[in-house]
């Protein structure tokens, strides 16, 4: 049976906890010692009537309070100013889940997205890579909803654009702006219109987002470099790599950043 919105963002919010939890509390242990949980324990910084945290390390409220509360102390020169809305955002998506409050379509990809984009900033790897999947399977449910599209069309995943992107570069021989780039993998796979005009919760095309992190996946593996703002070029492996090598080496990238 399908998860509900509601269920999906209930797996988020846990993920999330795993994720923040390990994090915050090496924040917080470099800054108030072994006993950071008494630490800041004390008087609500948002003037909450004299009352004390609730202690829990595990909890994705006092996590994300932590998080908010200690921003200028901590995690400020950690993290950037979107992380800190990030931050802001998912307290009001676990409040909601905790008063049981229906989550549309589009309100659980925004909190799915948000919540992937936080636990990347903190990298805490796995449970992103689990609350991508939940995305995914959404955006998946949500793109068989358009009218029109085949039911089979497929979203496409990092793996099948990170050769595409490579010839693209070739095809304009060796470098080129993210734009006709983009524009040039959307033409030579094929990507129907719905598709591309698919969103995210921000507003960007998914295949572009997808995009993106091919081109980041890419600059690690060694196979392109970004020359200039907007502009990426195939390096000297990236003239040469063929396909299998390709694949191997993302494979190898991927063990590393999980």
């Amino acid at each position: 049976m399908a998860l509900s919105n509601y269920e999906r963002v209930g797996k988020a919010v846990q993920l999330l906890a795993e994720g923040l939890a390990p994090f915050v509390a090496r924040e917080c242990r470099a800054e108030f010692g072994d006993d950071w949980t008494a630490a800041v324990q004390r008087r609500d910084t948002r003037g909450g009537g004299g009352r004390s945290r609730k202690v829990n390390p595990a909890d994705v409220q006092f996590l994300l309070k932590v998080m908010w509360d200690e921003w200028r102390t901590i995690f400020g020169k950690k993290l950037s100013r979107s992380d800190r809305n990030y931050v802001s955002e998912l307290q009001d998506v676990r409040n909601s889940w905790a008063h049981n409050d229906a989550f549309s379509t589009d309100d659980a990809l925004r909190a799915l997205d948000t919540a992937q984009r936080l636990l990347e900033s903190v990298a805490a790897g796995v449970q992103a890579s689990e609350v991508g999947k939940l995305h995914q399977d959404l955006l998946h449910q949500k793109f068989e909803q358009i009218p029109g599209t085949r039911k089979d069309a497929p979203i496409p995943r990092e793996a099948d654009l990170l050769y595409p992107t490579v010839c693209a570069l070739r095809d304009f021989g060796g470098s080129g702006h993210k734009t006709e780039i983009d524009r040039k993998v959307i033409e030579t796979e094929g990507f129907s219109k719905e598709l591309v005009n698919l969103r995210r919760s921000n507003g960007i095309s998914e295949v572009e987002y997808r995009l993106g992190w091919v081109r980041t996946a890419l600059k690690d593996i060694g196979v392109v470099e970004n020359t200039s703002r907007g502009y990426w070029s195939l390096t000297n492996k990236g003239l040469k790599i063929d396909k299998v090598k390709l694949r191997s080496d993302y494979a190898d990238y991927k063990r590393r950043n999980t």
